[in-house]
């Protein structure tokens, strides 16, 4: 009981550590994720856009010009550019770095030969259809760069996508041409 009494107590250890805790909570833990969710989030909607631009290419009329009737009708390459880039244009943080590409995808469906799918394009329409022997999709790819929320000059490192520049990425969508007699205009 002696030993005890004699040792003094110690207070205000808490005071003095908090603001070194505090620091590496919201700086070294807090920051970083929430540089990893933005980033995350704005991927997701560059995904978004290349769903879109392939859900209104597949819609379409016609593959590469635009049909005559309605006016307001678009090709599938002109309908995901503007669905690709109405999607992006609604937050800041991703963009294009080439034109959007539409591709034709085209996958026989009876046991003559390979069942192995074969790419058509860029941008450009077929020739010919044949809906007996292939079955017809439209691919469309995005190529751009997502940006992080702040990027972090550090020279040692070099240059780090997504934290010190830009997150290079190319998305693909598919979706089945809804009137393949169109993918020859």
């Amino acid at each position: 009981m002696a030993g005890s009494a004699s040792q003094p107590r110690r207070r205000g250890t808490t005071i003095a550590e908090l603001p070194l805790g505090l620091w590496i909570v919201f700086v070294g833990i807090g920051f970083p994720l929430f540089i990893l969710a933005t980033l995350t989030a704005r991927f997701a909607l560059f995904w978004e856009a290349a769903r879109e631009a392939a859900q209104a290419a597949c819609q379409a009329q016609t593959f590469y010009s635009n049909p005559p009737f309605p006016a307001t009708a678009l090709s599938a390459v002109n309908a995901a550019n503007s669905a690709a880039n109405n999607v992006l244009s609604t937050f800041p943080g991703s963009s294009l770095t080439q034109p959007v590409q539409v591709w034709i995808v085209i996958t026989p469906v009876t046991n003559r030969g390979s069942l192995i799918p074969s790419l058509y394009g860029p941008n450009m329409a077929l020739s010919a259809v044949d809906t007996d022997v292939n079955m017809y999709q439209v691919r469309v790819v995005l190529t751009g760069k997502v940006q992080p929320v702040v990027t972090l000059p550090i020279p040692y490192f070099g240059n780090i996508p997504g934290l010190t520049q830009a997150f290079p990425t190319t998305v693909a969508e598919e979706r089945v041409f809804e009137n393949p007699e169109g993918l020859i205009y």
